[in-house]
């Protein structure tokens, strides 16, 4: 027996009094009644104390599953039958109809140490670790199943929806579809076909415009499938007068890339009107902000060159930065001897190159050949001039071989080249004593041995060593072996490397192991190279991985208040944005004044700049209206600066209406305005996003099933128990005889007239 709530007893301690009194009472038919009233008291406590007996114990098995399922309509209404043998199968809609937030769908829906499957191609997911990180810390896993889609395909435009006339425009048309196979595309401008070709991905075309106005782009897919509305795509593209740009500063490259897209006037300083140029590109410092404040708080736009720094740009002074500590390096390369010893030597010096120019592309690199004399290459410069780089590599390859090696001429003309700057001298070298003992070029006096005339090797040895100490202390010379190991007319390697900061190293991999530690900082460019910092930015967000040599930087940091878009390894912007009230302002810290660099190796980055700071070429129409296209079942937006019939006035002086097309195709408003309504975008991207499923699944210990083993997870679920037992309580009957004790004492009361 137990007792559910043992804790009621203490109520028998109300009896304590009833029980003295009783003690106390002379007359018997009290103490009768005494007995009675403890009892009947007792008797209650013990009732709500609810004694019981165990009478049954059942224990259950089970075992439950989480049944994500994705209605969306880029599932094509899938569907499977859950009916899994001895699993408690949970059904939750995470995704229905035109739009679904699937990433916070499965979130929002996981439970500590469950397990989920989940019916989904995951188009929309963001973030795939956030929800892996969420599961994880619940102890969750997330299995897939994946029925088979029905053929559906779909074909979607882009390019740009502005243009001017000359220009050359991209408009690419891309293919989604569930089979992933080849499909017929063709592009039509204005009514006309202008390409067809069958594609698995994408089919780009490219096309000028010499007239103002609307002009209308349609892509159109071959295919027998669930949806037609998915099968055409519209843009309409406006065709505007270039708009206008200043450039103060002396007329260069810049100015010839922009034309094409942009009228250029050049001018030495800023004029007194400005309200023509949609931005200015300046290419020096202003005496005063003063002259472009204004023009920038009434939304224009300015795109900054110089190297100093003002307070409408979106950098500010920076500490002196310490100087670089990109090594300088000097490479000479022994053409001496044998096609394998001058074979190892340019196989050695093209491995050293190329990881240098990977690593450390700011390192200052000079290289020269040398046997009796020395082939020069030119002044020392960065590995990061693609240029330089590549005139290292030919020059190497057409130097002819022969001859004897003086390392300590080498040594002489490596000294040259530094400069009395810090930096290493990396010989390339089988360390063989020429033949001469170097008497020409040392002055070294013969002697003679065993009646003949010979040159002592002990004595080159002892100039080269002594021109080795000449080395300023903040240079190192590594010496990388070449040719036979163990000659006996080998400078001794003990010998050199007595004297401090030299490194002897019996082949190259050695070198390559120890270099970096032994390696001697400082003397190199400060040539960095730099990356995308916010990729979410119009200048960045659709720019390819970024990685620019850069050089020439400013002293100057980003201030807090601005955007940091590229920067280097150690932090130090080469892009920076803000706004200036309602202007645009962009700041390259980086580079010449004319953006060489850039415009060479990353055109789109200047162009997507001058686009940002220009803006809306439509801006300074002093009768603008926009009509946005849309997508199905969305509005299109109608906006104005003027005051028209239909259109309601909103905050900011605007006037703006909304308005739903009843089909999909071209539309014009107003008789002018040409827009475009569009099929819905959950329509546009198809098929299953199967890297991103597989990643859940594993990272989270669950897997991608078939749909026919879906019977096959039973016994991955980890089953839990439940117990149910069952008790008989003595409550009830103890309150019947606690009634009847009760009642006994009222009728003993009355009967001896003690009431």
């Amino acid at each position: 027996m137990i007792l559910q709530n043992p804790l009621m007893l203490l109520l028998a301690l109300l009896s304590i009094p009833l029980i003295v009194r009783a003690y106390r009472t002379e007359k018997p038919e009290w103490r009768i009644v005494g007995v009675l009233d403890i009892a009947t008291l007792l008797l209650l406590s013990l009732a709500a104390a609810s004694p019981a007996v165990q009478t049954q114990v059942d224990t259950v098995t089970d075992r439950e599953l989480f049944y994500l399922t994705d209605n969306s309509n880029s599932m094509l209404d899938t569907s499977e039958q859950m009916d899994i043998e001895e699993v408690s199968v949970q059904k939750k809609i995470i995704g229905s109809g035109n739009s679904s937030d699937l990433q916070a769908s499965l979130i929002n829906s996981v439970r500590s140490n469950q397990t989920y499957l989940v019916k989904s191609d995951l188009r929309g997911i963001d973030d795939p670790q956030r929800i892996i990180e969420v599961y994880e810390n619940h102890n969750s896993s997330i299995y897939f199943v994946k029925p088979e889609l029905p053929e559906e395909t779909s074909v979607s435009l882009e390019g740009p929806s502005t243009t001017v006339p000359g220009a050359e425009n991209s408009f690419t048309a891309t293919i989604s579809s569930t089979d992933d196979s080849p499909k017929e595309v063709t592009v039509f401008i204005d009514g006309e076909e202008v390409t067809s070709k069958k594609v698995r991905r994408e089919l780009t075309v490219n096309q000028e415009f010499e007239d103002r106005g609307y002009h209308r782009i349609e892509a159109r897919v071959e295919s027998d499938d669930r949806y037609s509305s998915n099968n055409r795509y519209y843009k309409s593209v406006r065709v505007v007068e270039k708009p206008e740009i200043l450039v103060i500063g002396e007329t260069g490259k810049l100015q010839e890339k922009l034309s094409e897209f942009y009228d250029i006037a050049t001018k030495a300083s800023i004029p007194e009107d400005l309200s023509d140029y949609y931005a200015v590109v300046l290419k020096e410092k202003l005496d005063s902000s003063e002259e472009l404040g204004p023009y920038l708080i009434g939304g224009n736009g300015l795109v900054y060159t110089g190297d100093k720094s003002m307070d409408i740009l979106p950098v500010e002074p920076a500490e002196e930065r310490r100087s670089t500590s990109n090594p300088k390096i000097i490479i000479g390369i022994d053409v001496s001897g044998g096609e394998n010893n001058l074979s190892e030597s340019k196989n050695y010096s093209t491995r050293f190159l190329a990881g240098l120019k990977q690593l450390i592309p700011g390192t200052q690199v000079g290289v020269f050949a040398y046997n009796n004399s020395v082939v020069r290459f030119g002044a020392p410069k960065p590995l990061a001039n693609d240029a330089y780089y590549e005139r290292l590599l030919s020059i190497r390859d057409n130097v002819p071989q022969g001859g004897e090696a003086h390392q300590i001429r080498a040594l002489s003309h490596s000294r040259d080249l530094l400069r009395e700057s810090p930096g290493n001298i990396v010989l390339m070298t089988d360390l063989e004593v020429p033949g001469d003992g170097g008497i020409l070029l040392n002055g070294s006096v013969p002697k003679v041995i065993g009646g003949g005339r010979l040159f002592d090797p002990q004595e080159y040895k002892s100039k080269f060593s002594d021109e080795i100490s000449r080395l300023d202390s903040n240079v190192r010379l590594h010496i990388v072996l070449t040719g036979q190991v163990g000659s006996s007319s080998r400078i001794n390697d003990e010998r050199i490397e007595s004297n401090g900061g030299v490194f002897v190293y019996g082949d190259f991999e050695q070198f390559e192991k120890k270099i970096n530690r032994s390696i001697q900082p400082g003397g190199g460019s400060d040539q960095s190279i730099a990356s995308i910092y916010d990729d979410s930015h119009f200048i960045t967000r659709d720019l390819e991985k970024v990685s620019l040599p850069v050089s020439e930087l400013s002293k100057v940091d980003t201030k807090e208040t601005a955007q940091k878009l590229l920067a280097t390894s150690r932090n130090r912007p080469v892009l920076s944005t803000w706004r200036y009230g309602l202007g645009r302002v962009a700041a390259y810290s980086a580079g010449d004044r004319d953006l060489s660099g850039f415009l060479n190796q990353e055109p789109k980055l200047v162009s997507n700049s001058i686009s940002w700071a220009v803006g809306d070429p439509l801006r300074k129409d002093n009768k603008t209206m926009e009509v946005t296209s849309a997508r199905y079942p969305d509005e299109v937006e109608v906006s104005s600066d003027r005051k028209l019939e239909s259109l309601t006035r909103k905050a900011g002086g605007t006037y703006e209406t909304e308005i739903k097309p009843d089909s999909l195709g071209f539309h014009i408003y107003r008789n002018r305005y040409i827009y475009t309504y569009n099929y819905n975008s959950e329509l546009e991207n198809l098929g299953y996003r199967d890297e991103i499923i597989e990643s859940l699944a594993e990272q989270t210990g669950g897997r991608v099933l078939e749909a026919q083993d879906l019977g096959s997870i039973k016994s991955e679920i980890t089953p839990f128990t439940s117990r149910t037992v069952d008790y008989r309580s003595f409550t009830p009957h103890l309150l019947v005889v606690a009634l009847i004790l009760f009642l006994s004492q009222v009728g003993y009361r009355k009967r001896m007239g003690l009431i």
